[in-house]
């Protein structure tokens, strides 16, 4: 994704179609996420059909130092998600049910993308470091 950019396929997948979005200059993985970052992130997400995480570091996994986020395509989670026997197949993102409970408790409201000035949502129930930011896709916020 030019300039800034590059989506590869994962050379060391667990799913199949496991791509990672690296950055084409040498940037530390635990240095925060960039408007530049998001952007290209936002955009291979949506033209890929796919789900984004990003490992900010090793106590969240992150096994390389050079910058990268990660995208999996829903059809290829949903797919992971029937071999494995899970319950709710309709849902590729469990996860999805959680934030939108949460988005309807708390009164959340999405932006139209992520200038930093958002607020960041915790769920408590999480026993780990994270953040959500609620974005409206493009197309939406258009109508």
């Amino acid at each position: 994704i030019e300039p800034s950019h590059t989506l590869v396929l994962n050379k060391f997948n667990s799913i199949p179609d496991h791509c990672l979005l690296l950055t084409n200059s040498f940037i530390e993985q635990s240095t925060p996420l960039t408007g530049a970052d998001l952007d290209a992130w936002y955009f291979s997400v949506d033209v890929t059909g796919s789900l984004g995480f990003y490992n900010s570091d090793k106590t969240s996994g992150a096994s390389q130092r050079h910058k990268h986020m990660q995208l999996i395509p829903f059809d290829e989670i949903s797919r992971f998600r029937r071999k494995s026997g899970a319950d709710d197949i309709d849902d590729p993102v469990p996860l999805d049910r959680l934030i939108r409970a949460y988005q309807t408790k708390f009164n959340w409201r999405p932006s139209t993308y992520y200038t930093g000035r958002e607020k960041i949502h915790r769920i408590t129930d999480f026993n780990f470091k994270h953040g959500i930011a609620l974005l409206i896709h493009p197309v939406e916020f258009e109508r």
